[in-house]
Parts: structure tokens; C-alpha cells; sequence
């Protein structure tokens, strides 16, 4: 069992129609002729032919996509009656970036969750954000700081007997990547010491003690 991840609800997801970018002009009594081919050339009177630029797809998509985050994001900094809903919009805007593999960005939203949270004394999100921010951390390949993460989520009042395990467990993943296999094993060894059947804890600290 891993630290629990909340799905959002899902974004409506944008649509770009770029038929119109390829259409040529209509020849119908232009008084000269065209000549199409696949460069779209274009032979006009009194000059030489030259190819028409057309615009790029990716970049029409890309600018499009951030004018829809920007419009999003300028949503979510509206002041919110009362404030409570800013916590939960701006969670659903990590996960959301952290599902499109956008990990710089989920951090931002996850961290600002984090401090709201602490502000507000509210801890409803606390441990699946910080599991969420260690995770993100991983997917960037820096180990050491999703284990601060999963410790500020151990540490959290709301962490139930079931998520410490998973916590605990997840750190000392977190340590065997980064090479601290000790710092693993301790870890792995405080999993067992609480359930021995938890997940492949078992195999794990057999592999470690015979790679030491």
C-alpha cells in the first residue's frame, strides 16, 4: 500500500481544429492561375513564385494551452469568500499538473497547499499533499527531498496507523534509491517491527542485509 493519491476531477480537455490553417484559397476567377503543390506554392502576377509559410500546429497548440493554464491559474487567485475553497482548488490544480507530468509546476501548487494548510491549522490534505510533493520530488530524481516530504507527512497529527506504515515504508524506498541503504534498512526494520506481512517489506530488508 502506498501514500494515497486523489485523482481530480478531471480538466475539460482542449480541442484544437487546425483544418482551417491548411485550407488554400479558391481559384474560381482569380484572373490567374495557381499552382498547388505540396509546398503550397503560389504563382503570383508580375513576381516569382514563393512558398507559403504556414503557421506552426505546435505552436498554435502551445500558446493555447497556456493561455488556458494562465486563465486558470488567474482564477484560482481570485480571493475566495471566506478563503476555503483556495486549499481545495489549488490541490486539485497539483494533481492535475502532476498527472500531465508537469512536476515543477505541482510542486508550486502543493507547496502553497502546505502552507495554507499549516496557516489554517486545517489538515484534511496534509499527508496525500506532502506524499504528493515526495512524489513529484522522485519523478525529478531527487530522492532525498521526497524523504523530507514523506517525514513531514509522518510527522503530520492526521497520519493513521495504516498511512505511517505506508509513509514509513515509502521512505525508506526513497533512501535505497538516493544509496543510503542503511538509512533504507532502518526504515524498512521499522515497518517489520510493526506488520512483517506489509507489502514485499521482507524481501526488501533481505536484499539490503546481504548487500551490505
Amino acid at each position: 500500500m502506498t501514500a494515497q493519491e486523489f485523482v481530480p476531477e478531471p480538466l475539460a480537455e482542449a480541442e484544437l481544429d487546425l483544418e482551417h490553417l491548411s485550407a488554400g484559397p479558391s481559384g474560381a476567377d482569380s484572373g490567374f492561375e495557381l499552382a498547388l503543390d505540396d509546398s503550397s506554392m503560389a504563382v503570383l502576377p508580375g513576381g516569382p513564385s514563393t512558398p507559403a509559410t504556414p503557421a506552426s500546429p505546435s505552436k498554435l497548440g502551445s500558446g493555447l494551452l497556456d493561455d488556458l493554464f494562465a486563465e486558470f491559474r488567474d482564477e484560482v487567485e481570485e480571493p475566495q469568500p471566506g478563503g476555503g475553497g483556495d486549499l481545495e482548488t489549488r490541490y486539485n490544480m497539483g494533481v492535475a499538473f502532476k498527472e500531465m507530468a508537469l512536476y515543477d509546476e505541482a510542486i508550486g501548487e502543493f507547496q502553497k497547499v502546505h502552507q495554507i494548510a499549516e496557516a489554517a491549522k486545517d489538515y484534511s490534505h496534509l499527508v496525500q499533499c506532502c506524499s504528493l510533493l515526495a512524489i513529484c520530488f522522485i519523478e525529478k530524481g531527487l530522492p532525498l527531498l521526497a524523504v523530507n516530504w514523506y517525514q513531514t507527512a509522518l510527522d503530520s497529527p492526521c497520519a493513521d496507523a495504516e498511512s505511517e506504515l505506508a509513509l514509513l515504508y515509502e521512505i525508506g524506498a526513497a533512501y535505497e534509491m538516493a544509496g543510503n541503504r542503511s538509512a533504507a534498512l532502518k526504515s524498512f526494520m521499522d515497518v517489520y517491527s510493526r506488520n512483517i506481512d506489509y507489502r514485499n517489506v521482507a524481501e526488501r530488508i533481505r536484499e539490503l542485509q546481504q548487500g551490505s
